[in-house]
């Protein structure tokens, strides 16, 4: 990433947060297709949804630099990976799946110049990262 990026991740979020019920529905469709849609994945993920305590509620937060996530957002999560129908490799796939769609979304933004698409690529990459690697 470079040292001084073209976007903040304040920036980000306010492009995301108008359309995060859009992201939650695509993101969601695509891990419906890789786990199934009745599987007990799904109602993990859909659980964290609600509470907001899934990994793009808590991508959110940190964007917003909110020095404390949703209550129980990690715990939610460490919960999930920890059940018998939940692995590491499915968060992975979950992050994965989000960091795509949050890709696909920000070179859509109208708003946003090349360069800035490409840093806010960086460093969404790197706030999920940063967040697989205090779960994982």
């Amino acid at each position: 990433m470079q040292e001084h990026a073209t976007i903040t991740q304040q920036e980000i979020a306010e492009y995301l947060h108008p359309i995060r019920e859009k992201i939650h529905n695509e993101w969601f469709e695509r891990l419906e297709k890789q786990f199934g849609g009745a599987s007990r994945k799904m109602a993990f993920l859909q659980a964290n949804r609600e509470l907001g305590q899934d990994l793009f509620s808590l991508l959110l937060d940190k964007m917003k630099q909110r020095l404390r996530p949703a209550p129980g957002a990690y715990e939610a999560l460490f919960r999930k990976i920890r059940s018998l129908d939940y692995s590491i490799s499915d968060f992975f796939s979950e992050a994965f799946c989000l960091e795509q769609i949050l890709e696909h979304c920000l070179r859509s933004c109208t708003g946003l110049n090349h360069q800035q698409i490409l840093d806010g690529t960086a460093l969404v990459r790197h706030m999920i990262n940063e967040i697989t690697w205090q779960i994982g």
